[in-house]
């Protein structure tokens, strides 16, 4: 059934004998079988991602990274200094008011925050 459907290469027998052209196919198509869920759940994967991608590109998106990206930064700043070995109580407490205040900050800059959305994502409008 198989030679039917596909015929040998003329130059078969300078290459290899028969027996192992036919056991190559063969690991082939083995192999092939198990990648091919794999390729398919691939090309699965692109079109998902690509879908998020199309979702993401809002400027909802785009303002929720710039607000969380400069918040997260701070804590990260501060969650260092207070983890080390040689910081003092004031200092922890100097550095947990500054976050306090940082956040009531961020919450004030709301329109900055709208602009920076709309130079990430380049859309002008939020969605409703």
């Amino acid at each position: 059934m198989f030679l039917n459907t596909h015929p040998l290469p003329d130059d078969l027998p300078e290459r290899m004998p028969l027996r192992l052209y036919l056991e190559d196919i063969s690991s082939f198509r083995v192999l092939f079988r198990k990648l091919q869920p794999i390729i398919i759940q691939t090309g699965n994967t692109r079109n998902e991602a690509n879908a998020l991608a199309k979702q993401m590109d809002t400027k909802e998106v785009a303002f929720m990274c710039e607000l969380w990206n400069d918040i997260l930064q701070r804590f990260n700043k501060c969650s260092v200094l207070l983890q080390s070995s040689s910081s003092e109580l004031t200092t922890a407490v100097t550095l947990m008011k500054s976050l306090d205040e940082f956040v009531t900050e961020c919450g004030e800059k709301f329109d900055s925050y709208g602009v920076k959305a709309y130079d990430r994502s380049g859309n002008k409008s939020y969605k409703v």
